[in-house]
């Protein structure tokens, strides 16, 4: 087991897509290991779903570098009386404690050179960027992307399930925020994220499936969308009452002021997960 970190989320986590299924159980955030890249890569390609970008690479330079967290189900105390199963339970255990339901990573894109994993993701991005943005973004971009010696850019993760509970994205960005801001970030540091988006047939209008991103948007600087094909990945699971066949998916690539973010954009997001959370409990008990 990796090192606890301070992570906790409890809420609708059920498997059924077809009906949502509330569950009370503990959860915890862990450094990422070997033994959670199978959980890892699923979350993932829910966030890239593309073929073109494997997401093995970066998945083992963030198990390999330590510099994720991952969403797990906290296991038993050893020595209980809970514990005392067969050898079939004891696997059972072993593969829900291995099972990832979120995690967050900040990747420094300006290491150089740039290690294997790194290398592939920056490649992908600038791609997206030039096939889908104008010049005025690609310009902007590349200058993210010059080695000064000074100022950052870091690509942020931070993806779980989407039928889990808004809060363990807080959680994990809080966790996130406490390794990696403390106040003093120049204005040229930046932040990269990747937001999920879908379009009804019937409307123009994009809807984000994690509806507290769309603060993000807000206050980035820029932001470019591009489709994704639904056909190769499936569909990300919306809610009962939208049919896939209906929305065509799309992503949004965002580019954010490290200290915006972890700002005025923190706090807004804040509020408006503990505003999905209230309503979420308050359905869930009427």
């Amino acid at each position: 087991m990796g090192k606890r970190r301070k992570v906790g989320a409890a809420g609708t986590v059920g498997k059924n897509m077809e009906k949502e299924t509330a569950l009370s159980t503990e959860m915890g955030g862990f450094t990422s290991e070997e033994k959670h890249k199978q959980g890892i890569i699923p979350l993932l390609n829910q966030l890239f779903r593309d073929s073109s970008f494997n997401v093995s690479s970066i998945t083992n330079f963030i198990i390999e570098n330590g510099i994720g967290t991952v969403v797990i189900e906290v296991p038993k105390d050893e020595g209980s009386e809970e514990d005392e199963e067969d050898e079939e339970d004891k696997e059972d255990e072993d593969e829900g404690e291995n099972e990832v339901f979120a995690i967050s990573a900040s990747i420094n894109l300006k290491t150089n050179p740039q290690p294997p994993g790194v290398k592939e993701l920056t490649e992908f991005l600038l791609q997206k960027i030039k096939d889908n943005g104008s010049k005025e973004i690609d310009d902007f971009v590349k200058k993210l992307f010059v080695d000064d010696g000074i100022s950052t850019c870091n690509f942020v993760v931070n993806e779980r399930f989407v039928n889990l509970p808004a809060r363990a994205a807080l959680s994990l960005l809080h966790c996130m925020k406490s390794e990696e801001f403390d106040g003093s970030n120049s204005p040229n540091d930046f932040i990269i994220c990747i937001l999920k988006l879908y379009k009804r047939e019937s409307k123009t209008k994009l809807c984000y499936v994690n509806s507290e991103e769309k603060i993000i948007v807000k206050f980035a600087a820029k932001y470019i969308d591009y489709p994704v094909s639904v056909e190769e990945f499936g569909y990300v699971y919306l809610s009962r009452r939208k049919k896939p066949e209906d929305c065509p998916q799309f992503r949004r690539i965002c580019f954010i002021s490290k200290k915006i973010f972890y700002t005025k954009c923190f706090k807004r997001m804040t509020m408006k997960i503990a505003d999905i959370t209230f309503k979420f409990l308050e359905n869930l008990n009427s």
